[in-house]
């Protein structure tokens, strides 16, 4: 009876053996996938940083060619308003010469009814 006592012992032992070897061959592979992910999300997060620093740069390429955009319209517009005033010049001067004609021509014609 001891012998079979001892047999259970000996087999109670090799199953416990063996559930904790499964046991942690199970931890191991586990905490091999979480370290696995924990290395997928640290190259993700890499990656997700260097598209900012691209975006972040693409950005401030924008700013600047929308600064000059607006700078190029202000200056458009300026130079829009001189044009406008030299065309308003030009009429006021084409105006002033027609009237100095018929001034001059009012003044032959009065000089040729005098003579």
């Amino acid at each position: 009876e001891l012998a079979s006592t001892v047999e259970a012992y000996h087999m109670q032992h090799e199953q416990h053996t063996a559930r904790q070897q499964g046991l942690e061959h199970q931890t191991v592979q586990r905490v091999q996938q979480h370290t696995d992910r924990i290395s997928d999300l640290e190259a993700d997060l890499s990656n997700a940083r260097a598209d900012a620093v691209v975006a972040t740069t693409e950005r401030d390429i924008l700013a600047e060619q929308l600064a000059e955009s607006q700078a190029n319209l202000l200056d458009f517009a300026e130079l829009k308003t001189l044009f406008l005033q030299a065309k308003s010049d030009l009429v006021d001067v084409s105006m002033q010469r027609d009237m100095s004609e018929t001034v001059e021509a009012e003044k032959a014609a009065l000089r040729c009814r005098a003579e």
